[in-house]
């Protein structure tokens, strides 16, 4: 009788032991790494070697989470560390007690570190010439910024903006007349290009790929006519949502006061300050692939007259441009009319009381223009 019991319990514990596997805590964390597909870096100073029994029939889905308990059961931690995970010991001192860490950050700037900061209530200070933060905290809390730092702190996507910015002289065109003397009309693509030039109220905003090179003949032409001049034709790179701004300006003087002092001898002192005076491009980009979403600011200022105390005419507008990775987006329609006023004076004659008039000479000019530019959006 003892015997057949003796066999029952041996054969009752076979069929028990079948369905757990006894497998070592390293080679288990090899199997919850492959298949987390993670990389998980195992400290010198943990024993990896005892077993742990496991059931054959465990969902893959749980691995994981059995791995945290039976190291959070064993006093140990896993914790995240830039791309990988690290396994260590725990201890009390380095988890409950604060300590100064630092990072280094490498594009983050300093308001975006505020402004992710301000959601914690940790004492930090952010050092702009070494790009990094310190902060008060424990080794855990840290550990949760860390993984929240390399999250966000990665290169921008950037793409490279070509901005051409065209002055076209409506007044000069049609007193030279396009239409027999220039023969500028005479194609289908001539008559676009100088639709998009001087009557932009007559075409769409985009350029038509095939087109490209002929168009840029085109302004070519229109240039070396003197009807069209080319401001500027820079290049420049923009990072998703960071502010860059182009100037094509020019320092203009002008008289703010005069004062006269009269005690053994007179003396006349003017006050004399300075203004950008032309036009300034602000681009807010934001780029997902290939395309980008610009915010543009454009501010347009020109000077009338060459007096002491200048009037300007100043235009300012906000567009919003959605543009694809080389295409060509023609902002155009900022048209200008402006009344330049000369004083031409013969030097002391015009100054004789009452005849004074005739050595004196007003000229008035009149110039009508169309601003055109062109914004393509490249690698």
């Amino acid at each position: 009788m003892r015997k057949i019991l003796l066999i029952v319990l041996i054969f009752i514990n076979t069929l028990l032991a079948s369905e757990f596997v006894d497998i070592s805590l390293k080679e288990y964390i090899k199997i919850v790494s492959k298949q987390q597909n993670i990389s998980i870096v195992i400290d010198k100073d943990i024993d990896s070697n005892y077993s742990i029994f496991l059931s054959s029939k465990l969902e893959e889905s749980v691995y994981f989470d059995i791995l945290e308990t039976i190291l959070r059961k064993n006093n140990m931690i896993l914790k995240f560390n830039k791309n990988h995970y690290y396994i260590s010991n725990k201890t009390t001192n380095t988890s409950t007690k604060n300590f100064i860490f630092s990072y280094k950050f490498h594009y983050l700037n300093e308001d975006d570190i505020n402004g992710v900061m301000s959601i914690y209530n940790y004492k930090y200070k952010y050092v702009p010439s070494l790009k990094s933060i310190f902060i008060d905290c424990t080794a855990k809390e840290y550990n949760r910024l860390i993984s929240l730092f390399n999250e966000y702190d990665y290169i921008p996507n950037q793409k490279k903006l070509k901005i051409t910015i065209l002055d076209t002289n409506l007044t000069k065109v049609k007193e030279y007349g396009f239409d027999n003397t220039l023969n500028i009309a005479s194609s289908e693509s001539s008559s676009l290009f100088f639709n998009f030039l001087a009557f932009p109220f007559s075409s769409s905003n985009i350029l038509p790929d095939l087109k490209k090179s002929n168009f840029t003949s085109f302004i070519k032409f229109m240039n070396s006519k003197n009807f069209t001049k080319i401001l500027s034709s820079p290049t420049i790179t923009i990072f998703d949502n960071k502010k860059s701004l182009f100037e094509v300006v020019k320092n203009i003087p002008y008289k703010t006061g005069e004062t006269v002092s009269n005690d053994t001898l007179t003396k006349t002192t003017t006050a004399i300050s300075y203004k950008d005076v032309g036009l300034k491009l602000e681009v807010l980009p934001i780029i997902n692939n290939n395309q980008a979403f610009l915010d543009l600011t454009l501010t347009i200022e020109n000077i009338l007259d060459t007096s002491d105390t200048p009037v300007s005419s100043k235009r300012h507008f906000k567009q919003y441009v959605s543009l694809k990775t080389n295409e060509t987006f023609i902002l155009n329609g900022i048209n200008q009319t402006e009344t330049y006023n000369d004083d031409f004076k013969t030097p002391f004659l015009s100054d004789i009381p009452y005849v004074g008039w005739l050595f004196k000479n007003e000229l008035e000019d009149i110039k009508t223009s169309n601003l055109t530019i062109l914004l393509e959006l490249t690698e």
